[in-house]
């Protein structure tokens, strides 16, 4: 029985115990990588490296023979934390990006677990990540490791890449429940978001991204979008999430600590600690480069700074046609290098001519840590909603006028600096392997199990019924 792996299903009915072993990992394919075992319920389960990178390169093949069903429409579940070998044999990278030519369209759990040691290399693809494309769920993972795009405008007809650490471009589905410690770099004309590059399509605006974060540096060159979690946001939304770590791009860009540029979608409970940097002239924030949609409840605490030319906000770089600001506060550092630099402790420029116009309500910003003394740069200096505080007000509830500190705010002064901070905002869940039950003990270890109340379940399974 070596060549199975078992895993015990006990029932105990009317004294009735029935263990199920299930196939495990199978014979090894003519690469040397190991297929999956296919679970009762019809789940993919990874356990190994191998299975994960065999499910990579047979990506389109279906999970078994006559199943209809191929990996990228499957559903998958990692059973451990996976680390990834190291590139050798003369290779640069140890992963092509899962969905690169057809969207993933499945639904993939992690059970809390880690992938790590990714690296992609990758010069030829317009969406690059873990998965390259989704349309489907994505839940309760984490990925970690480094991702490269060379893709150039020329190879690629006018287009960089679309990189994001855990998917490059999601479509539409919910991602939920993951993080990414990835570092990004891309080229020019690319978009790019630590844990993912796109977000939704202007014709469906389904896609989701909820309780994640992400921390790692993303950095490209000119003419490029960059978020902490998201590069854009094309009518999805971001709930329950947050970003640290480094943003950095070139001229003529968006830049932002959690989304680079909002384009109709909603942003709602989230906030970056990210420091934000743009060269000239660029559209540079604490938490939105360029806002064209809803942001609410959520809250900067990165620094930002932008050259010559550029929109630097502590919040929003650059508050354009139709976006609405409410209910959100900006603390971090907010400076610029050069002239003619728009800096405002919450908005860099507020575009008032645009149709409709945006709005702004019951939003501050801390003069002495922005070191601004102005809500806005450029476009409306003073808005009756936006609120400059000292630091000690600014950690004061009486502060906020009709926040809700009942299900959406908390403040004491052990956290967050006294700062507001978000109640849905949790820790991901922490990662590491199920408890197996060893065979070799055989059956009366299961009997036994039973008999003194042995049980386990999975604490973070799938959303959908299994």
């Amino acid at each position: 029985m070596g060549q199975y792996q078992w895993r015990i299903v006990a029932m105990l009915a009317g004294g009735l115990v029935t263990a199920v072993a299930l196939m495990g990992a199978g014979e090894p394919t003519h690469d040397g990588i190991v297929p999956p075992p296919v679970g009762a319920n019809g789940w993919v389960e990874i356990y190994t490296p191998g299975q994960l990178q065999y499910i990579d390169q047979h990506a389109t093949e279906e999970i078994q023979q006559g199943s209809g069903t191929d990996y990228l429409g499957a559903n998958i579940e990692l059973m451990k934390n996976v680390l990834l070998p190291a590139p050798s044999g003369g290779l640069t990278a140890n992963w092509t990006p899962f969905g690169e030519a057809m969207p993933f369209s499945g639904t993939f759990n992690g059970n809390g677990h880690e992938i790590s040691n990714v690296v992609v290399r990758d010069k030829a693809d317009t969406f690059v990540g873990f998965f390259g494309e989704t349309t489907g769920t994505i839940e309760n993972v984490g990925v970690a490791g480094s991702i490269t795009s060379t893709l150039t405008p020329t190879a690629s007809g006018g287009v960089g890449g679309t990189v994001g650490g855990l998917v490059g471009w999601a479509q539409s589905g919910i991602i939920s429940h993951t993080q990414a410690s990835v570092d990004i770099s891309a080229e020019t004309y690319s978009t790019n978001g630590g844990l993912v590059g796109q977000l939704g399509t202007v014709a469906d605006s389904h896609a989701a991204i909820e309780d994640s974060h992400a921390a790692g540096s993303v950095t490209a060159p000119g003419s490029s979008t960059n978020g902490g979690l998201v590069g854009a946001v094309v009518g999805g939304t971001v709930t329950s999430s947050y970003a640290g770590g480094t943003v950095s791009g070139g001229a003529i860009g968006s830049n932002g600590g959690l989304v680079g540029w909002e384009n109709g979608g909603r942003i709602d409970q989230t906030y970056s600690d990210a420091s934000v940097f743009g060269a000239s002239p660029t559209e540079d924030g604490g938490l939105v480069g360029t806002a064209d949609g809803a942001v609410r409840n959520s809250y900067a605490l990165g620094s930002v700074t932008g050259l010559t030319d550029s929109a630097v906000g502590g919040l929003i770089g650059v508050e354009t046609r139709g976006s609405a600001i409410s209910n959100c506060y900006a603390v971090g550092a907010v400076g610029g290098d050069g002239t003619s630099v728009a800096s405002g402790g919450l908005i860099g420029t507020f575009q008032s001519f645009t149709t409709p116009a945006p709005t702004v309500s019951g939003s501050y910003f801390d003069p002495k840590t922005t070191g601004q003394t102005t809500g806005v740069g450029q476009g409306v200096e003073l808005l009756p909603d936006i609120f400059s505080e000292s630091t000690l007000a600014m950690q004061t509830q009486d502060t906020y006028v009709n926040w809700n500190f009942s299900t959406v705010w908390a403040i004491d002064s052990a956290s967050n600096n006294g700062l507001p901070y978000l109640q849905a905002i949790k820790p991901m869940p922490p990662t590491g392997d199920m408890p197996e039950v060893p065979w070799a003990a055989g059956l009366p270890l299961v009997t036994t199990a039973i008999a003194l109340g042995y049980a386990w379940k999975r604490r973070y399974g799938s959303s959908q019924g299994r």
